[in-house]
């Protein structure tokens, strides 16, 4: 074997006091042993004395959160925040129509008609005809939208779309 191709290291054991008789390289310096050996080069860790060869590998922050087991444990506690988070935030943007009204009560006093909503406030007289007109336009959208010849004649129902007059699709009742 040529000369050239012997690539050698020298090793330190800054550990020698407490560990004696080992040969220690980095992590780093491991893999591009393993990398170079696996090229055809032939490498040598002085001193060679055939001591045990041993890698050091510092445990910092970045060596515990690289652990697959628990950055998946970690995972799970910033998960749940992060859903807590988007949740609370969802509900704070969401749309919320105002003043919106599900039930009018209507009552004769005095030989005139008070309209209340359910949340008990009270509701004038053109607001109460804007919701009846609001319903009769609902209705009649959906009067002219069962008008609508379906393309398919197997299938004459229509699907509309979250309560809406929007028809999406055709159905059939099997």
């Amino acid at each position: 074997m040529n000369q050239t191709q012997i690539i050698r290291f020298q090793s330190y054991n800054p550990y020698a006091s407490r560990f004696p008789r080992r040969r220690v390289v980095t992590r780093e310096t491991l893999h591009l042993i393993k990398r170079l050996r696996a090229e055809g080069y032939s490498v040598v860790v002085e001193p060679d004395d055939g001591s045990k060869l041993c890698q050091l590998t510092e445990k910092g922050f970045r060596e515990i959160i690289s652990d697959p087991v628990i950055a998946f444990i970690i995972g799970i506690p910033a998960a749940v925040i992060i859903n807590l988070f988007s949740n609370w935030l969802y509900d704070k943007l969401k749309f919320q129509p105002n003043n919106e009204v599900n039930i009018v009560l209507g009552f004769d006093e005095t030989g005139s008609k008070v309209y209340y909503s359910s949340k008990g406030e009270k509701i004038s007289d053109e607001r109460f005809k804007m919701l009846l007109d609001a319903l009769d336009k609902k209705a009649q959208l959906y009067e002219e939208s069962q008008k609508i010849t379906p393309p398919d004649l197997t299938r004459p129902y229509p699907i509309y779309l979250d309560h809406t007059t929007n028809v999406i699709g055709w159905g059939n009742i099997s």
